[in-house]
């Protein structure tokens, strides 16, 4: 850790008692305005003097401050474009606010291209690596060709670093010419040869980048990639030979230098993009490379070609040989199983989804052949054919191993249509000692279906309950743990939250809330919460509360905690009074 971020943290460390002490709470909720600027505030003096050291409080405190300033986008802009704010804040030497400010930036950057321009073009020029980061970031994200020198400038400085330089070559590509071209040459001349096998990260995300972008992929661009990929080789990544540093303007020459190699996979992806726009040459090209020995280099080929109905023919027919062969005692290895199966990838014959299906139906439950069902499964999911009845099966087998599998192939589906399923299985005669697996993927499913607004609300709230059912289960001494999925549920797990704060295993509801992470609870909630607060309430069972507002109170609690304050005394009074000053500054839920 940084002497500076140790800096920042110091701010917030318990101080004397009485420096601690809050001013009586505002009578009315402070505007827009009020709230950025107390952010703002906290990101550059860091937290206020507080009584009571909260976990993580140095770092929960930036998290906020950044998420209230970028929900209220046009005052936080309006403040940021203050030129002596900015060079109150470029000026100082701990470049901790800077670097807060500008991932502020990034998603509003945008709406000002003229702000977050002023604050990040400095950025990128700076010794500092993290705020050069955050400085390419912030560009990238305005997506401007007048911005397009400086990041041409940031990926050749920073040619070396995993960050700076995808972001800024897909930047740069999605601008077109002729910053795509300049791009691509910076990425030539100054990538290196960073992975172990001595080819380069950067040369292998030029044609895919330059693939995906937004301004799609020149054809001069891919053939000039093609030529220059294939016979050249990236820069070592150190300037030095057997330990001795080299002079100045020299470099270590790798044997890539003289033979082909690091650039070949790159250069057969431009050729196999050039072949599929139909030009001959490069399907000549193509042709030779189906003949490589290296698999890789006819993979890529592949791409390029419409295999023959032969073809199709001989990898169906190879995969419904694994899947014939898959309890045999000399079966296939499972790499090279899954392998084949990923060839039918781009089949979408019946014919092919039903070697698949046979293939999943025939995989042992077995660790050594996840890679075989998990893949197996994502392909006739990408092709509208879910293995449900294969979940179905392996469920009612209620065998352990089965049963497993099903759950990894239910929480790599993410589907909250699995949940039903589960839920059946769960409720079973005989499917109690998988019962806590089973709750653990039923809590992940609704809880990313919630997210995602599949969670019709009186199926959330029958959830809700059942949560609270298992969480007293002494069979599941784990199941204590879910409760924080209710947090996840919104309004619908409301009436479960408050009546389990004022149960007897308040403490286990207190410490799910405490887990909210940025989701805000209703102000009935909150008033639970704060119920069973007095100020002969242990310290550490207070302590736990105000981890729990800390983590889930919303600007519409601040009548709640105000009210707590003014109801408490002494040490109490004044923690609480910390947090309302906080809360009182977010916005409204």
């Amino acid at each position: 850790m940084t002497p500076s971020r140790l800096r920042w943290i110091a701010a917030g460390i318990v101080v004397a008692y009485a420096s601690a002490a809050a001013a009586p709470a505002q009578d009315a909720p402070p505007d827009e305005a009020a709230r950025v600027a107390y952010w703002l505030d906290r990101l550059q003096r860091g937290p206020e003097p507080t009584p009571i050291l909260l976990p993580n409080f140095h770092q929960g405190l930036l998290l906020d401050a950044q998420r209230q300033l970028v929900a209220s986008p046009r005052a936080t802009l309006e403040r940021l474009a203050d030129p002596a704010l900015r060079e109150r804040v470029q000026a100082n030497p701990v470049r901790d606010a800077w670097i807060a400010l500008l991932v502020v930036l990034v998603p509003i950057a945008r709406e000002r291209p003229d702000v977050a321009r002023a604050w990040a073009l400095p950025a990128v020029d700076d010794r500092e690596l993290l705020l050069r980061r955050a400085g390419v970031e912030v560009l990238s994200a305005v997506r401007s060709p007048q911005d397009a020198p400086a990041l041409l400038a940031a990926l050749r400085r920073d040619s070396d670093d995993r960050y700076v330089t995808p972001l800024a070559l897909k930047s740069l590509l999605a601008l077109g010419a002729p910053w795509d071209g300049e791009a691509a040459r910076v990425a030539l001349e100054a990538g290196i040869g960073d992975l172990p096998d001595g080819t380069s990260s950067t040369w292998g995300g030029l044609v895919p980048a330059a693939l995906e972008s937004t301004a799609g992929a020149r054809d001069d661009l891919l053939a000039g990639l093609a030529l220059l990929l294939e016979s050249s080789s990236p820069r070592p990544p150190r300037r030095t030979v057997a330990g001795e540093s080299l002079p100045d303007g020299t470099e270590a020459l790798g044997f890539g230098h003289v033979l082909s190699g690091p650039g070949t996979l790159p250069a057969a992806l431009a050729r196999a993009a050039l072949a599929r726009r139909g030009y001959e040459g490069p399907r000549r090209s193509v042709a030779a490379d189906l003949r490589s020995a290296d698999e890789a280099l006819v993979g890529i080929a592949r791409t390029a070609v419409d295999p023959t109905p032969q073809a199709l023919a001989a990898a169906r027919d190879a995969v419904l040989r694994d899947a014939a062969l898959m309890r045999a005692p000399a079966a296939k290895d499972p790499a090279a199983v899954a392998a084949r199966a990923r060839r039918l990838r781009d089949d979408a014959s019946p014919e092919a989804t039903e070697a698949l299906a046979r293939l999943l139906e025939a995989c042992p439950a077995e660790p050594a052949w996840r890679e075989v069902f998990l893949t197996t499964s994502d392909l006739l999911r990408a092709r509208g054919a879910e293995p449900t009845a294969w979940v179905e099966a392996a469920l009612a087998s209620f065998d352990p191993a089965r049963v497993d599998a099903a759950l990894a192939v239910v929480r790599r589906s993410r589907a909250f249509a699995y949940a039903e399923q589960l839920e059946r299985f769960h409720d079973a005669a005989g499917s109690a000692p998988l019962r806590p697996a089973v709750r653990r993927e039923l809590a992940f499913l609704y809880g990313v279906g919630a997210a995602a607004g599949e969670v019709p609300p009186d199926r959330a709230g029958a959830f809700a309950r059942r949560v609270a059912a298992w969480s007293a289960d002494p069979d599941d001494p784990a199941g204590r743990g879910l409760l924080s999925v209710l947090v996840e549920l919104g309004p619908p797990a409301e009436e479960v939250l408050v009546a389990g704060l004022g149960g007897r295993l308040r403490p286990a509801y207190v410490d799910a809330l405490g887990q909210a992470n940025g989701r805000r609870v209703p102000a009935s909630v909150t008033r639970a919460l704060l119920e069973g607060v007095g100020d002969a309430t242990p310290s550490a069972a207070r302590r736990a509360v105000w981890i729990a507002v800390f983590a889930s109170a919303s600007g519409d609690d601040d009548a709640v905690l105000d009210a707590t304050v003014a109801r408490l005394r002494g040490p109490a009074r004044d923690e609480a009074a910390m947090l309302a000053r906080i809360v009182r500054h977010r916005a409204p839920r």
